[in-house]
């Protein structure tokens, strides 16, 4: 059987993808293998396994040949399948793994549970609400992503009592929850009524160019509150006149 002289190789735990290893440690190439663990040769003793007999001596490897990887530091990485079929291979016998020349990616999921509702609440409306904040924070859009809402029916029903407690608790939360569309409605409008203000006062200085230069040293110090009193006396002088 072929021996070693391969360098050590350090995969991550949960690397996902198209292993290629050194024979007699042969994996295949077309099926996708997850690293569940990599176990060093102190921590396989410790459980009570030989990593020279069950892997090297096994596989026809020489026990000059373990040696040598282990001072190199070797250890014994586990790939499964799908299928849940189990390969352990020593890293000094990797040739490469996913993500070794580039970025891993991982399928990510979210999963959101709203608890006991009223059977006859229609929650559909959420996922438009959904899709729009993961497209704008996270930059996956409908194509790429896809979300359903799923019903888990519950056993008996709730009293009345309790429905009344779930509901009234349920919408005080709504009530009191100041979401972040609110917060930038809110926000959008003052800046609209200051806008307002601004183009206001900005017709006053129009009016009255010998004011232009006590506008300016006002803008220049960014005192919106002397703009606007001095925006106020401007209009007093022309109510007065």
């Amino acid at each position: 059987m072929a021996e070693t002289n391969h360098i050590v190789v350090q995969p991550p735990v949960k690397a996902t993808g198209f292993w290629v290893t050194y024979a007699p440690f042969d994996v295949p190439t077309d099926v996708i293998l997850r690293c569940e663990a990599i176990r060093t040769v102190d921590d396989l003793s410790f459980i009570g396994i030989d990593a020279f007999y069950i892997y090297y001596y096994t596989a026809g490897v020489s026990q000059a040949t373990y040696e040598s990887d282990v001072a190199k530091g070797m250890t014994i990485v586990t790939l499964t399948d799908n299928d849940g079929t189990s390969y352990h291979v020593p890293t000094t016998y990797i040739a490469s793994y996913p993500g070794m020349d580039g970025i891993t990616y991982d399928r990510k999921l979210l999963l959101l549970e709203l608890g006991p509702l009223p059977s006859t609440l229609d929650v559909s409306y959420l996922i438009d609400d959904i899709k729009d904040l993961i497209a704008a924070r996270v930059g996956v859009d409908d194509e790429t992503s896809s979300l359903e809402i799923v019903t888990i029916p519950m056993e008996g029903t709730l009293t009345n009592e309790e429905y009344v407690q779930l509901e009234t608790t349920r919408r005080a939360i709504i009530e009191q929850h100041t979401s972040l569309l609110s917060k930038l409605t809110s926000a959008l409008t003052t800046v609209g009524s200051l806008t307002n203000q601004v183009n206001e006062l900005t017709n006053v200085v129009a009016n009255y160019p010998a004011m232009s230069t006590i506008i300016d040293d006002i803008e220049d110090n960014n005192d919106i509150e002397a703009l606007t009193k001095a925006g106020e006396e401007a209009t007093g002088i022309s109510n007065g006149n």
